[in-house]
C-alpha cells in the first residue's frame, strides 16, 4: 500500500513537472521578440529594435555626416514630407516616422500597420545607415 501510493505521487509529479515545463516552453515561443543592437565608433552611436510589432533605430552622429544620412533616406523613403530648417522629417500616416537632425535621427516603424516590403525597406536602411555611420570616418568641411 505504502509502495503504491509513493509511485503514484512519484507519477503525479513527474506529470507536474513536464505540464510547467511544456507551458513555460509555449509562453516563450508566443512571446514577443525582440532583437536590440547597438553600436557605437568614435563619430556615431546607433541602435536599433528590432521587435516583431516595431522597428526603431536611433542615431548621434558627427553633424558631418548628416548629409549622408539624409541621402539614404531620400534614396530609401523619398523626399522629406517636411523640412523646417535643420529638421527634416518623412512619414506615411502612423506607419512609420523618421526624423533627422543635425547630429541625431529617429526612425520608427509599426510592422502591424506596415506591408512586408515596407519592413523589408525599412530594415535594409537602418543596416545602411548603421554601416554609413559606425564604419566611415566623420569627413571634415
Amino acid at each position: 500500500m505504502i509502495n503504491f501510493a509513493f509511485e503514484l505521487k512519484h507519477e503525479l509529479m513527474k506529470k507536474l513537472i513536464l505540464t510547467t515545463f511544456l507551458l513555460f516552453l509555449t509562453v516563450l515561443l508566443f512571446a514577443q521578440k525582440a532583437k536590440t543592437t547597438s553600436t557605437s565608433s568614435q563619430s556615431a552611436t546607433v541602435s536599433i529594435n528590432n521587435s516583431d510589432n516595431n522597428y526603431t533605430l536611433t542615431a548621434d552622429f558627427s553633424k558631418d555626416q548628416t548629409d549622408q544620412v539624409n541621402d539614404l533616406l531620400i534614396h530609401a523613403l523619398g523626399k522629406p514630407g517636411n523640412r523646417n530648417g535643420n529638421l527634416s522629417s518623412w512619414s506615411s500616416e502612423t506607419i512609420y516616422t523618421a526624423t533627422l537632425k543635425p547630429h541625431h535621427l529617429i526612425l520608427d516603424l509599426d510592422k502591424n500597420a506596415a506591408t512586408g516590403s515596407l519592413i523589408k525597406t525599412i530594415e535594409k536602411l537602418g543596416a545602411a545607415i548603421q554601416r554609413l555611420l559606425n564604419s566611415a570616418p566623420a569627413v571634415k568641411n
